[in-house]
């Protein structure tokens, strides 16, 4: 279907023309209704595995979050001196974050970051489907 309606919308651009403030509503929209049901459906979970386990673990949770995030973008401004955009692009796709991909080119309006998210997001989730599989043969 998507073959088909691109070659129409080809020959005859006039058709399937969505405005561009609807189809930025509908992405935002989307992604927004996406992670609140996230959020709502982890809700419970989350606060009896924090009254089983501990705050510590949320502690350990944010730093590893935290700590790679930080490193590539220290290491891409001060290491590989890319632009602020290019290395927020990378740092956006090692995590696989559509959604702050979608803030960093809404902030700077450009597509820019796009062009390093693609092959962090690429080499992550091969990784992280190899990483899948080994570490419960290892373990």
């Amino acid at each position: 279907a998507g073959l088909i309606l691109g070659w129409l919308r080809n020959k005859r651009p006039t058709f399937g023309r969505i405005p561009r403030p609807v189809i930025w509503f509908m992405n935002n929209m989307g992604l927004n209704m996406f992670i609140a049901v996230v959020g709502l459906a982890a809700g419970p979970t989350f606060i009896s595995g924090l009254r089983e386990v501990g705050i510590e673990l949320f502690i350990v949770g944010i730093v590893c979050t935290s700590v790679p995030l930080i490193l590539s973008i220290i290491i891409g401004h001060k290491v590989f001196h890319f632009p602020p955009a290019v290395t927020l692009g990378c740092v956006a796709g090692s995590r696989n974050a559509v959604a702050a991909l979608g803030a960093i080119q809404d902030n700077l309006d450009s597509t820019l970051p796009a062009m390093s998210y693609t092959v962090t997001y690429a080499v992550g989730s091969i990784t992280l489907i190899f990483a899948g599989m080994v570490v419960p043969l290892v373990i």
